[in-house]
């Protein structure tokens, strides 16, 4: 049997030590990983993605005013249309219904015929 005396034993105060170092290193990599949002390159890909964002909201808007000004076009369009040919059956003064005028009742609304419009052209006062 060997003498235990002999034999390495651990040093539990060099291993406190080692454990408080690393604690410590690990705190100071954590302090310096916070610190990495301060580098000019972050910093400047978050006013990217903020100017990004700021153009998505804009090209939104954009839309919406394309889309309203698409529906006028229609509504524009469509009266046109029944223009000609209320102004067809006016000259031909033939016995048929008018075609009723369109409009937009509200911003975003698809284009709707006016109500109570006149069928016959004796029915305009």
């Amino acid at each position: 049997m060997t003498n235990a005396a002999l034999s390495p034993q651990p040093e539990f105060a060099v291993m406190a030590a080692g454990c408080e170092e690393t604690a410590n290193n690990f705190t100071n990599m954590a302090a310096q990983f916070r610190n990495c949002q301060n580098l000019p390159t972050l910093q400047r890909d978050n006013e990217i993605v903020t100017t990004l964002r700021a153009i998505v909201e804009q090209l939104g808007r954009i839309e919406e005013r394309m889309e309203r000004g698409f529906r006028r076009v229609e509504v524009h369009q469509l009266n046109t249309y029944a223009r000609l040919e209320n102004s067809h059956i006016i000259a031909a003064n033939v016995a048929e219904d008018l075609i009723p005028l369109y409009s937009l009742t509200a911003a975003n609304a698809q284009p709707q015929v006016i109500p109570n419009f006149p069928s016959r052209i004796e029915d305009i006062s």
